[in-house]
């Protein structure tokens, strides 16, 4: 019935479009369970930095602890140093769910292309600027901060 070379092609002994189909299958079971998913990647680390324990009368080391070495840094007439955080956000929603459709509509297809530069390149941020007085204390904090605010001299904010 069959010859004895299809047997070593197909040692199953099935129809070739059911190999043909199984393969695909099994691809798309690799891309799908890929450890490198970005929808899964981007979920896990969603949520951004606490600043919730950054408050007035806390210490700078305190507030590096935080958020890290700040951006830069100046200080006022009045003795007052100001300095600028970049302050991690963590990835939006709808972000993870523009991931999550793109998975679904290229089967995940992309995830294979994109694996030298993984999706988000880049986490969400914001500048964040904190003031200390001489003792390093913090006196002030201005979240969302940008370039050209204009600060109190005295270092003060409403919060």
């Amino acid at each position: 019935m069959y010859s004895h070379e299809s047997v070593k092609e197909n040692p199953l002994n099935l129809p070739k479009h059911s190999v043909r189909v199984m393969l695909t299958l099994c691809i798309l079971s690799i891309i799908l369970l890929h450890d490198g998913c970005s929808v899964r990647s981007a979920l896990k680390d969603r949520k951004g930095v606490d600043i919730s324990g950054i408050k007035t009368g806390v210490s700078k080391v305190e507030v590096e602890d935080i958020l890290g070495p700040p951006e830069r840094e100046w200080w006022t007439s009045s003795g007052i140093c100001y300095r600028v955080y970049v302050h991690d956000l963590g990835v939006r929603g709808d972000e993870i769910a523009g991931l999550a459709l793109i998975d679904v509509l290229t089967f995940g297809a992309w995830e294979i292309f994109n694996v030298y530069e993984p999706y988000p390149p880049k986490r969400n941020s914001k500048k964040m600027a904190v003031s200390y007085d001489f003792q390093d204390m913090v006196v002030g904090i201005f979240d969302y901060y940008e370039d050209f605010d204009k600060l109190p001299i005295d270092g003060k904010s409403s919060k």
